[in-house]
């Protein structure tokens, strides 16, 4: 090949299949600058830049393989702009034209369910907590540990949607499926658990017989029952229950009953509450045994639980005296919550135990001490622990000793009042009373509605019985009246 500039030609000596296949990637080359042209293609459904991505790297593949071929051929240029969605096509306009012909095949509607927005409505699964586990799987730290491959293909966007309980996914379709798998595992019912509770005070200078049967996770078995005695009671008969203790095992025996596991119902004075499963037999008098309250609630596998029964009594946080332009003292009242707490975190296992935390507070006003409208006093026993329990069966907790303090003055009419002789004619006393807070705690888990539905005839037979008893005690009052 030689040149001749004074003509601008080319000199080609060669075979004559040679020449022509030099000629035609010559006419290739040899175009006109003002054949190439701009054209600007306005996209309706693609992406700008993804589709000029794609374009550019299908005109690279037709290049390389004319050339190998033997064939050149000069390569169109796409530049997109993402603000306005268009692509500029750089070219001659027979590359335009074919240029545009693929545009137009591609740029289409996504067909539906393959586009990167996804709404996925939960049925059981909170919505925004599950969002948090999805979003530290897709683009967290754990995601990005150094030298792991990312699980994720591009990036992930979760938003919780809280009025509709729903996930609303950002995200291309096989990542999609891989995080749809993991939501259909985690959106599933959970187990609840009816947690049933009976507070009582019990007078330490009382002896009761508490039949239960003492039950523990050690291998110590009596009769096919393993036990194992936590604490005690000071009742005087409580040998019964050491003799359920393995020969090995050696019980704690205290003063208060500390902790516990029984087994059916309780029963005091005659009183049955089914509510519990263990068979309490207490000899005492009604003075000296006090129910508190039998709180019930249900609450969902590791969700805390809170059963409040009591009222708001004020007590004054601030007192401004009156002044010189009014008289009247200005009183500031504040709110405490008197009387039972009950709060429980329960955690189910497979083989149906389940690990409770158990808060316990029990809060009472004490009269005659102090204003008991200013700034009343209140006697407050709580009791924190976590303990693990089979279904159905009753935990007991104790030991938390209270007194109560009782003043009392009798005296003759008029003479008792008398300035300096008055004590002659009264009588003062000062009563200190120790007591015990039991606190029973029975879980019973349900697992489907039908166990839920069972449980529920089971409680409104025991509601039955007890208007109906009612209705009795109410009659033979009115019949010896």
């Amino acid at each position: 090949i030689a040149s001749y500039p004074p003509a601008n030609t080319l000199i080609l000596t060669d075979y004559q299949s040679n020449i022509n296949r030099l000629v035609r990637i010559i006419k290739d080359i040899d175009v006109s600058i003002h054949d190439v042209r701009f054209s600007v293609v306005k996209l309706k459904y693609a992406s700008s830049e993804k589709l000029a991505s794609k374009l550019t790297q299908l005109l690279q593949a037709k290049v390389q393989g004319r050339r190998k071929l033997g064939k050149y051929q000069t390569m169109a240029k796409i530049v997109p702009i993402d603000r306005i969605n268009v692509l500029v096509i750089v070219g001659t306009p027979n590359e335009t034209r074919k240029i545009k012909e693929l545009i137009k095949r591609l740029d289409v509607p996504t067909p539906t369910g393959k586009g990167n927005v996804h709404v996925y409505y939960l049925e059981h699964a909170d919505a925004e907590e599950l969002a948090k586990v999805l979003t530290d799987i897709s683009g967290g730290k754990s995601a990005k540990a150094k030298g792991e491959k990312p699980i994720m293909a591009s990036s992930v966007k979760i938003v919780a949607d809280k009025a509709t309980n729903s996930l609303v996914i950002t995200a291309d379709p096989s990542d999609y499926q891989t995080l749809l798998q993991v939501i259909k595992k985690l959106d599933i019912p959970r187990h609840q658990v009816f947690v049933e509770a009976l507070l009582m005070e019990v007078s330490t200078d009382l002896e009761i017989s508490l039949g239960v049967e003492w039950q523990s996770f050690n291998s110590a078995s009596v009769s096919g029952k393993e036990g194992l005695v936590f604490g005690g009671s000071n009742a005087s008969n409580i040998g019964r229950m050491t003799r359920l203790v393995h020969q090995g095992i050696a019980p704690a025996l205290g003063e208060g009953l500390t902790l516990g596991i029984v087994g059916e119902t309780i029963s005091f004075a005659g009183m049955n509450f089914p509510s519990l499963s263990a068979l309490i037999r207490a000899m005492r008098k009604r003075n000296d045994i006090r129910i508190l309250s039998t709180p019930q609630l249900l609450t969902t596998d590791n969700e805390e639980a809170t059963i409040i029964v009591g009222r708001n009594v004020p007590y004054a946080t601030r007192i401004d005296e009156g002044t010189e332009t009014t008289s009247r003292a200005i009183r500031t009242f504040d709110y405490k919550d008197v009387g039972v707490t009950l709060k429980i975190v329960p955690h189910i296992n497979e083989n149906r135990y389940v690990r409770m935390k158990i808060t316990q507070e029990v809060t009472r006003l004490i009269p005659g001490i102090g204003d008991e409208e200013l700034a009343p006093t209140t006697l407050k026993r709580s009791a924190e622990t976590t303990v693990e329990i089979k279904d159905s069966y009753t935990i007991v907790i104790g030991g938390l000793i209270g007194d109560t303090l009782t003043y009392g003055r009798t005296s003759t009419p008029c003479l008792g009042d008398a300035p300096g002789l008055g004590w002659l004619f009264s009588v003062e006393d000062t009563t200190n009373r120790k007591t015990n807070l039991l606190i029973f705690i029975s879980p019973h888990i349900i697992t489907n509605p039908q166990e839920a539905k069972e449980f529920t005839g089971e409680k409104k037979k025991y509601i039955d019985k007890l208007e109906e008893k009612s209705f009795e005690e109410m009659g033979s009052k009115w019949y010896m009246k």
